[in-house]
């Protein structure tokens, strides 16, 4: 189980390297890495992150109404779909402010900041844990 749990954690989630190049070919950005991003304007970066904002609210709206066609019977389904929607959205806008998460403690950072979000009010222990 927790084999399949990794292999779906890394298919949602979303490949630095590859989304790097989006971002270069896409808004013709001129970095290497994501720490790079410091040095891109911040309305610049402000412009990046509501377009990806806006593109993953379009995404769970159309996933909303396709999963509310099915009733009551596509709710355990949507919630994992949107789950991986906001994850990705999390990981995107991580890297375009400059944060690579490299590391486990990296990672655990991302889900603090996830809960937080989602108004969990845990301390940082449990949330590693």
């Amino acid at each position: 189980m927790k084999l399949g749990s990794l292999r779906a954690y890394r298919t949602v989630g979303v490949n630095p390297d590859r989304y790097l190049k989006h971002l270069r070919r896409a808004y013709g950005l001129h970095i290497t890495s994501f720490h790079e991003m410091k040095t891109v304007p911040l309305p610049v970066v402000d412009y990046l992150s509501d377009k990806t904002i806006c593109t993953s609210t379009k995404i769970a709206m159309l996933d909303g109404a396709g999963a509310g066609v099915g009733g009551m019977l596509s709710i355990l389904p949507d919630v994992g779909i949107l789950g991986g929607i906001t994850w990705r959205m999390i990981q995107k806008l991580s890297l375009l402010h400059g944060f690579e998460y490299a590391s486990e403690d990296d990672m655990a950072d991302l889900w603090l900041a996830a809960a937080s979000a989602a108004g969990m009010d845990m301390g940082k222990d449990v949330v590693r844990k």
